[in-house]
């Protein structure tokens, strides 16, 4: 790169050139992440609906119980009838799970509470959202009609 003597002035020359490299390369990186990620979110908009704001906590926190996994499949073999299974994701906090359509936290189709000694599972139908108790996760098939009403109200399709 330098041909010549490395003079004290030449390695500082060659020392903030390197520096300024290095900022201007980060800068870049950090430039080309945050437009990702604004893009991103602009294409799909994830922000919970303010009343669940302050359950939401990190995934490093929250565990997802097998229990919970057993219940989510159960809603989601439901919920295929109607949709791609694909479009069926999950969502757990530290108190409840939800079952969404699309990974969006608007489009709720039902939530578990299973962090108590009685389970409940909460509907988000025509009805509006009310939390029904239950003994064991086949008790959540008795519920596939409301379900599928949460499903055609979230997204109109019907099968």
């Amino acid at each position: 790169m330098y041909g010549g003597i490395k003079t004290k002035p030449v390695i500082e020359q060659f020392q903030r050139i390197t520096r300024d490299a290095l900022k201007q390369f980060l800068s870049e990186r950090i430039n080309d992440r945050l437009k990702s990620a604004l893009d991103e979110s602009e294409s799909n908009p994830e922000v919970p609906p303010s009343d669940e704001a302050p359950d939401q906590v990190p995934d490093s926190e929250t565990v997802t119980t097998e229990e919970e996994w057993q219940a989510f499949y159960a809603v989601k073999a439901i919920a295929s009838q109607q949709v791609p299974s694909s479009r069926i994701g999950i969502r757990d906090t530290q108190s409840y799970c939800n079952v969404v359509l699309d990974g969006s936290s608007r489009k709720r189709i039902c939530r578990f509470w299973f962090n108590r000694s009685q389970k409940y599972i909460s509907l988000f139908d025509i009805d509006g959202k009310e939390r029904i108790p239950i003994d064991s996760i086949d008790d959540i098939f008795r519920y596939a009609d409301r379900i599928k009403a949460a499903i055609q109200r979230i997204d109109g399709s019907t099968n």
